[in-house]
């Protein structure tokens, strides 16, 4: 039997929410102990980041963390299993958009942010 751990990237892997952001090659070490010490599950979403409400959405997502951890370790694309979550709308009212079209949207928000780095493993509504 496997267990696989899972590793959640809300706060840019300080692990719990903290002020302030982790520098990358911090960050990037943190992943790659993790997953070398089996965390093979690496949850994300569009959402966890910095909300950028006059553009409708949000900026430094852990998918851009992602994106750029890929970037340096390409060889660890294959060994994880990313997990997305999306659908919000908005964080004030926490509206969330499960129509077929919004699903569409956000699948292709998740894949152009990922660029090709990481293939999303599984996708579930926020």
């Amino acid at each position: 039997m496997t267990c696989h751990t899972n590793i959640d990237l809300t706060s840019k892997v300080g692990l719990t929410w903290h002020v302030g952001n982790t520098p990358d090659e911090i960050s990037f070490k943190v992943l790659k102990a993790a997953l070398a010490n089996g965390a093979h599950v690496w949850n994300s979403a569009d959402f966890y980041g910095t909300p950028d409400e006059a553009n409708g959405g949000w900026k430094d997502t852990s998918l851009h963390f992602l994106n750029q951890y890929f970037t340096a370790h390409p060889e660890n694309s294959d060994k994880v299993v990313l997990s997305v979550k999306s659908g919000l709308v908005s964080m004030k009212t926490f509206e969330i958009d499960s129509s077929a079209d919004g699903i569409r949207k956000c699948v292709n928000n998740a894949n152009k942010i990922l660029d090709g780095k990481k293939k999303i493993d599984l996708f579930g509504m926020a």
